[in-house]
């Protein structure tokens, strides 16, 4: 299932500003984006560097789950047994947990602007890092569907995930953010 906004550079959707990922380090393997999250095992060689922009494209298509708040979506990225480290030291374990977290950020936020930049890509067997830069503008303490104005927010930060290749393809298996 597609989304109905593409992350575009610059492209609104729903009043969100979205941005287009750029790689700017790339791995030596093979493999290709699924239509469903998953990423299927190989792909024909001689494309280096292409696994790299497909778990970045992975990422990217991750993200706009939970900004255009499709948070069922997110099973298709994130393993059963997917642990969150938050940058404070709480932890969250598991597939329901990790979505829950989405849900309840995005209940009392309202995401004025996303971008992510410079994707770096290491990519060892079935273990992948993937590691970018966000700026991100939101308001919190609003109702998801309210007009009140809540407490303005605006900060950059990176996002580092580790997924593993299993059976049904590539899964975010532990996600933490760190300082700019």
């Amino acid at each position: 299932m597609q989304s109905p906004c593409h992350l575009q550079s610059g492209r609104k959707c729903g009043g969100l500003e979205i941005f287009h990922p750029k790689i700017v380090k790339s791995a030596d393997s093979i493999g290709g984006v699924g239509r469903h999250g998953g990423l299927p095992a190989a792909r024909e060689k001689g494309q280096n560097g292409g696994m790299a922009e497909d778990l970045a494209a992975f990422v990217a298509a991750m993200d706009r789950c939970w900004l255009e708040r499709r948070f069922e979506d997110l099973a298709a990225y994130l393993a059963e047994d997917v642990v969150m480290a938050a940058p404070g030291g709480g932890r969250v374990e598991g597939l329901a947990s990790a979505v829950e977290s989405y849900r309840e950020f995005m209940s009392r936020s309202r995401i004025a602007r996303f971008a992510a930049r410079d994707h770096a890509v290491t990519l060892r067997g079935d273990t992948a890092v993937v590691e970018y830069g966000w700026d991100m503008a939101w308001e919190s303490g609003v109702e998801s569907a309210g007009e009140s104005e809540g407490e303005r927010h605006e900060t950059s930060g990176r996002e580092a995930l580790v997924l593993a290749r299993r059976a049904d393809g590539w899964r975010v298996v532990w996600r933490t953010q760190l300082p700019a």
